[in-house]
């Protein structure tokens, strides 16, 4: 923008651009299952809570995790990198690919627990997860949105456009992961039987960590080239798009065998 501002209609775009993808996903996601559908309003309180709840705990999380390790005053970062501190290179991947993916998984595989006298069925778990990691994904896309629209109309459709189809759905499958786990193990413990969750959250992070990994690998390369730019595009959009369609189909089998 001219004026490096943003008004109130642009303000609208951005919210808009964040907030109706997700709730175009979680519709989608939620009709997949064709018996017994959970309430469209239940799915919508675990949305606004990955993006109230689980956003705002992870950011705090995360930015005290970050401050204590980067911060050019804390005794970790002379301890940890010496007096000069991280290369941007390191700290950018250890924020995208190790912090992030931990606290926001964890975050938000908490948060489905919330719902656990919903969780009568495994792929509800999904649901709940899915939608939970589709409210963190709208509160972050405000934050990505709003940035890129400073820079420029063409960057803030091109970011919107790019995130609305990776970012977005990874948020929704990883954590539907989670949900898996937590489902699984609810239902279990109610007849006599045991199972882990946690596991199922280890995932979701590996899966997060692969997805960023990809998404930041042309900042973090020397000498990065548009090529490894387009494997990176190439590969974040490939885990992102199959976790999709797997969590969709793990809904469906489930749903029709239970």
């Amino acid at each position: 923008m001219d004026d490096m501002a943003i008004g109130t209609i642009e303000i609208v775009a951005v919210v808009l651009a964040a907030v109706l993808p997700s709730l175009l996903y979680v519709v989608v996601i939620r009709n997949t299952e064709l018996r017994q559908r959970e309430p469209m309003s239940v799915v919508f309180l675990a949305l606004l809570y990955g993006g109230t709840g689980a956003f705002g705990i992870s950011l705090l999380l995360e930015s005290l995790t970050a401050f204590g390790l980067f911060a050019d005053t804390g005794v970790l970062n002379r301890y940890l990198w010496g007096p000069e501190g991280p290369s941007p290179e390191l700290e950018l991947f250890l924020l995208a690919v190790v912090i992030a993916p931990i606290v926001e998984e964890m975050v938000k595989a908490l948060g489905v627990f919330a719902f656990r006298r919903r969780l009568t069925e495994v792929e509800n778990g999904m649901i709940y997860g899915a939608a939970v990691g589709l409210g963190f994904a709208a509160a972050e896309n405000v934050i990505y949105f709003g940035d890129a629209l400073l820079t420029g109309l063409e960057v803030f459709l091109i970011t919107a456009i790019l995130r609305t189809l990776t970012s977005t759905v990874l948020h929704a499958s990883a954590t539907a992961v989670s949900g898996y786990g937590i489902g699984k193990y609810l239902l279990l413990r109610q007849h006599g039987g045991t199972a882990h969750w946690m596991q199922y959250s280890l995932i979701a992070m590996a899966m997060h960590a692969a997805f960023n990994f990809f998404a930041i690998i042309s900042a973090i390369l020397p000498m990065g080239t548009m090529e490894i730019y387009v494997v990176g595009l190439l590969g974040s959009f490939a885990i992102a798009v199959i976790a999709f369609r797997l969590m969709r189909l793990k809904i469906r089998q489930l749903d029709l065998s239970g």
